[in-house]
């Protein structure tokens, strides 16, 4: 139990919470490890924050200007000296023994190369659990459903240097739109034995500002389908379009995927009105219906996805009145 551990941490404004996720690493029962936090050019107190650790385990970078979540952790990446490599989001947090008891996994089997853990999903305040995440355990699974939907809570992911030195880190294809984590733990999974943890190890604070809870462009919702593409590819010839370049292959595939958002350009808000209504997330729920409603008001689906909302708001905020 003598790996040092890299915990990979961009971090954009996020002064509400950064705090929390970083003394969730500094007590963990497992101390040898180095936090490398990259200020993404914040323009809140992020930075001022940060600066402000005196632990040297605990190194500072700073982005010239915003380079956004993937490259932030490709720049990061290069920076890892340990033997395992794992990430912190600026906005989450840990359970205490979860880095011991990862290491403990590449400890016990050399052949491990990448494992995961349980995640439990909050609110903003971090006060109520919204949803869990319990994906496949074994190799085995993992590697059969891996086709059908991502096997890990990306954050929660460790893997061992000698994994990134053999698959890299993001593909830059995915850089702004998310699923870049689906696509690099997929390609992980092909070459080395996957593993999760049955515990419920991470925590993931459902902030509104967070890619994977604000839609922004249809291109969002469409990427875990391109993921699912190329390992179909992988798995057929043995390479994908972006390892092969072929990236003009890539993108009439994925054109052909948006077609259904330029014909409907209310689909992309019903789509994110399905997001927030899942993650529980009642007031970016109703957001998004107004939004579908006012994009093609003569689309009587729009208005049904918009009286669900408020009516789903109201109750909300009357039974949070009574609390």
């Amino acid at each position: 139990m003598n790996n040092k551990v890299s915990i990979l941490m961009p971090a954009y404004n996020a002064s509400q919470y950064i705090l929390v996720a970083v003394d969730s690493i500094v007590n963990q029962t497992y101390q040898n490890w180095e936090l490398l936090i990259c200020d993404d050019c914040s323009n809140d107190s992020t930075l001022e924050l940060i600066s402000k650790f005196t632990d040297t385990r605990i190194k500072i970078f700073q982005n010239a200007k915003n380079e956004g979540y993937l490259k932030t952790c490709n720049f990061l990446f290069k920076q890892a000296s340990g033997q395992l490599i794992t990430f912190q989001d600026a906005d989450d947090w840990s359970n205490l023994f979860r880095i011991e008891k990862q290491v403990g996994e590449f400890v016990k089997d050399s052949a491990l190369g990448i494992c995961g853990t349980y995640a439990k999903y909050y609110n903003s305040d971090g006060t109520k659990a919204t949803l869990e995440k319990k994906p496949m355990l074994t190799d085995e699974e993992i590697k059969r459903e891996i086709i059908n939907k991502s096997q890990f809570c990306g954050a929660s992911i460790m893997i061992r240097d000698s994994v990134y030195q053999t698959v890299g880190g993001y593909r830059d294809w995915f850089d702004r739109i998310g699923n870049e984590d689906y696509d690099w733990s997929a390609r992980i999974v092909e070459n080395f034995k996957a593993i999760n943890i049955p515990e419920f190890l991470y925590f993931v604070r459902q902030s509104e500002g967070s890619i994977s809870r604000v839609v922004r462009s249809p291109r969002q919702l469409v990427s875990s389908q391109v993921v699912q593409q190329l390992i179909n590819q992988r798995q057929g010839f043995g390479f994908d379009w972006l390892e092969s370049g072929n990236d003009e292959s890539l993108n009439k595939f994925e054109l052909s995927l948006l077609e259904p958002f330029v014909k409907d350009p209310s689909l992309i808000y019903r789509k994110s009105a399905d997001i927030n209504w899942f993650n529980n997330n009642n007031k970016l729920y109703l957001f998004a219906s107004m939004k579908a409603v006012n994009a093609r008001p003569l689309v009587v689906l729009n208005w049904k996805y918009f009286m669900m909302s408020f009516y789903r708001y109201i109750v909300y905020k009357l039974f949070s009145n009574q609390k």
